[in-house]
């Protein structure tokens, strides 16, 4: 039986903008601590997917999507889920398109960006992270603009990713 993952296509700017006010071992790349993350993003924010993530100490991946289903005594034993936003990217240090995960504070800065520049495609984006574990802050810089040939990147699928990140006992 195939799992299907709770995700879906965020759709628009002022939807964005709405789901990402505070509310009550990857295949996707996150903004680290250590260095800040270079990217050109692929896509517009309405085409990024938004889907909340679990934390479990007895899983591996640890931090996995929400599925369709899930079990509710297994859910019982979680913390409530994370809200996320999966976009394509590419990352200029070594131009390879990435998955990058997306925290909603994160993803609400560059929904003003977008708002304000009309696009965020048009630039690079230096993206950082203060703090560890649950206790961080992110940012985001903007270059200026700058051309890049977009259509020579392969976006990837976001939702099959999401899908590949379930721990082996939610898969089966």
């Amino acid at each position: 039986m195939a799992v299907k993952v709770k995700a879906k296509r965020v759709g628009s700017l002022k939807k964005l903008k709405e789901a990402t006010r505070r509310s009550t071992s990857s295949l996707s790349k996150n903004v680290g601590a250590d260095d800040p993350l270079g990217v050109r993003f692929l896509e517009e924010p309405g085409e990024w997917i938004e889907y909340e993530e679990y934390y479990s100490e007895d899983t591996e991946p640890r931090f996995f999507p929400a599925i369709e289903g899930m079990d509710p005594d297994f859910v019982a034993e979680l913390k409530k889920p994370s809200k996320r936003f999966l976009a394509n990217a590419v990352d200029v240090s070594d131009n390879q398109v990435i998955a990058l995960k997306l925290p909603t504070s994160l993803a609400s800065t560059l929904e003003k960006f977008a708002s304000k520049y009309g696009t965020v495609t048009d630039r690079d984006y230096e993206l950082s992270r203060e703090g560890t574990k649950f206790d961080t802050q992110y940012s985001a810089m903007p270059e200026p603009p700058s051309r890049m040939n977009l259509r020579r990147f392969k976006a990837l699928d976001l939702i099959d990713i999401c899908g590949q990140q379930l721990p082996r006992a939610l898969r089966d």
